[in-house]
């Protein structure tokens, strides 16, 4: 009986322990790494990058309160001589620079106590903790969390010196049974045959049809039937050094927000990478036949993810793709990945013929991304000291400032008007008692929803009794009244200058719960938003900072106040969203942007700086947990709530410029 443990044991016995049975361990290459090409990319495509190894972990976003002084330094110690990565004080008092090219001293993006964990991720995803918290492992794009590897950022290192992350471990007398079982990985012939064999990570492929290939690198698909999602990169057997190369600089892509080929899986001892199969239109066509607002944008966003990045990458069109349903241009490959300031990235940038005729509009862009109080913008007004064309962009730009009026501060305090219900969760006898009478009781009502048969989630009616008070009955599950008197609690707190909201009581009873709400005033508008600039930047951070959804005509009471009267979508992470159908029923559901002519990212900018700083108080930050614990939300629900509030108002300038991306994108169709 004892014999099976024995045989465990000595399987699990490292390779150079067992010298009875094998000879010197050898060495297994870890296992990672990323490389890339498309399925659209000619057979003239470029090789794989031959860079230099890059050991390049994500650039802390300076934007954001999770930035580490000590990170920032080293970033800044391996820029080329010519990047200038702060804005010296000469820049600032230039007096070729215009006034608004200077940056404010005090940084205002530190909100609160957001640790690296609760960093959103890029296009909006949620952060390490938050999927942690929902019991996934994935943080970003080739990114996981493991029991060995920190959720922290690693220490910067561009020369490839750092350790790496994978432990090296000495091969077992298991491993050596696998590989003779047939189940360690295998390379094909070079160049590959049709229905060839490749095994990587556990999986086995067929050769199918070539995308695309170089001297040393063939890049196919899978095969089988239809089109699939990965891609097979395979070198020859004297291209390890192009291989590794390849490798090291995508491993370093994946840890940034540039889009690129995702790395599926990595041969062990094999020159073979698995990565995600790039879909995607050609560049070189699109340049010729002019860019279109959305491709125009997305290169806005490859710009400033690369400035956060502190790197650059070939940006020619035969290392480029634009990947249509996702809204944003790819790498084919990480050939050219560097290290480099923003004069570098400009340079990149600015070779694409055509691509950006107007320069003070594509800075506008990039400040409205990157925000105008962050460190990065500051790196772009400092190089303008080493670039004209960036010097004369942020001239016009500044011409094109001073012509708009700015809009006026906002003030966040609490409305003067006090409601018949003040927005708490209460027993049902308490309501009653309150009410004057029980829901359930009143015959005199009428469905609210009843011109809307898909309204199935909650039940709405006004409710009538004969001498008695007027009231909004709306029946759902808990979460959905939650939501509905937690944010009726932020708007009569903060934003009571600008919007009304029917005072409420509920009564939290799983899928039983309900509520009742004092009748709103106003009526619906059919001609589009009355929305004046401030409530209008005052309306998207509410929406972007505390997650709310579902905006629609019907939700929105215009008069004197304006009501907002339904909060049933709430508590969301918020971030940019690039590849929104062109649909104007989706800007319907976004009055703080639908216009006859969509307001500019400039008449929300001051209005993001000022609600971050209000935002980021010890004391807003205690009255938002109040009324968190207030309402009913669990200890669990409200740090995730209270994590996702800041990452969302960590993201706000970019969130808002997505937005008004897409309205002006519908008003030029």
């Amino acid at each position: 009986m004892r014999l099976p443990y024995l045989l465990c044991a000595l399987l699990a016995l490292p390779a150079d322990a067992q010298v009875r049975v094998q000879g010197a361990p050898e060495v297994v290459p870890a296992v990672g790494g990323q490389a890339g090409a498309a399925s659209s990319i000619n057979q003239t495509a470029l090789a794989p990058s031959a860079v230099p190894t890059l050991a390049l972990p994500v650039q802390p976003n300076l934007a954001l309160p999770t930035a580490k002084p000590g990170a920032v330094q080293a970033v800044a110690s391996v820029q080329p001589a010519k990047a200038v990565l702060a804005a010296p004080q000469a820049a600032v008092a230039n007096p070729a620079l215009p006034a608004s090219a200077a940056a404010p001293k005090a940084d205002p993006y530190a909100v609160g106590p957001l640790q690296p964990s609760e960093m959103p991720g890029p296009n909006g995803e949620p952060s390490p903790r938050e999927r942690v918290m929902a019991g996934k492992t994935h943080v970003g794009p080739g990114s996981e969390i493991g029991p060995d590897r920190s959720l922290d950022f690693e220490r910067v290192n561009f020369d490839g010196a750092a350790k790496r992350a994978a432990p090296e471990v000495t091969p077992t007398l298991w491993s050596r049974v696998r590989s003779f079982l047939g189940t360690s990985d295998l390379a094909p012939s070079f160049p590959p045959k049709p229905d060839e064999k490749v095994r990587v990570g556990g999986k086995t492929y067929k050769i199918g049809r070539q995308l695309a290939s170089g001297p040393d690198w063939s890049l196919h698909e899978p095969a089988g039937l239809g089109r699939s999602e990965e891609a097979i990169l395979v070198f020859s057997p004297d291209a390890k050094a192009a291989f590794e190369k390849e490798k090291n600089a995508l491993e370093s892509l994946d840890k940034t927000d540039v889009p690129h080929p995702k790395l599926k899986a990595a041969g062990n001892g094999v020159l073979v990478l698995v990565q995600r199969n790039l879909d995607g239109w050609d560049t070189m066509g699109l340049l010729a036949k002019g860019l279109s607002h959305s491709q125009w944008n997305g290169l806005a966003d490859l710009t400033a993810n690369l400035i956060r990045a502190g790197a650059v990458a070939d940006l020619s069109p035969k290392n480029l793709i634009w990947e249509h349903w996702r809204g944003w241009w790819a790498l084919k490959s990480g050939k050219g990945w560097r290290a480099a300031g923003v004069p570098e990235v400009f340079d990149q940038v600015l070779a694409l013929q055509g691509a950006i005729p107007n320069r003070a509009a594509f800075l506008s862009a990039l400040r409205g991304r990157l925000g105008p109080d962050s460190a990065e913008w500051r790196r772009v007004v400092a190089a303008a000291e080493v670039r004209p064309d960036i010097r004369d962009g942020l001239a016009a730009l500044a011409k094109r400032d001073a012509a708009r009026p700015p809009p006026q501060p906002l003030r966040f305090g609490a409305a003067a008007r006090k409601p018949a219900f003040d927005d708490s969760v209460v027993s049902p006898g308490e309501l009653t008692k309150r009410l004057g009478y029980s829901p359930a009781s009143v015959k005199e009502r009428w469905a609210l929803h009843a011109d809307d048969p898909g309204k199935l989630n909650t039940s709405v009616a006004m409710l009538e009794p004969k001498g008695k008070m007027k009231a909004v009955f709306k029946g759902a599950d808990a979460h959905i009244i939650k939501n509905e008197v937690f944010v009726r609690k932020v708007v009569r707190a903060f934003f009571g200058e600008y919007f009304e909201t029917p005072g409420s009581l509920a009564v939290l009873n799983g899928y039983d719960s309900y509520m009742v709400m004092e009748p709103a005033g106003g009526g619906k508008s059919y001609t589009g938003p009355k929305l004046t600039r401030e409530q209008r930047a005052a309306l998207g951070l509410l929406v972007h900072t505390f997650g709310l959804g579902d905006m629609n005509q019907g939700n929105v009471f215009y008069g004197e106040p304006t009501w907002l009267i339904d909060f049933e979508q709430a508590l969301s992470r918020h971030g940019p969203v690039a590849n929104r159908i062109p649909d104007e029923g989706i800007l319907l559901e976004m009055p703080w942007v639908n216009a006859k002519e969509p307001p500019p990212i400039e008449d929300f900018l001051p209005a993001v700086g000022q609600w971050r700083a209000f935002f980021q108080k010890p004391e807003t930050q205690a009255q938002v947990a109040a009324m968190l614990k207030a309402t009913g939300y669990t200890a669990e629900e409200q740090t995730y709530a209270l994590s996702a509030f800041r990452a969302n108002v960590a993201q706000l300038e970019w969130t808002l410029q997505a937005d008004v991306d897409f309205a002006d994108g519908l008003r030029r169709r």
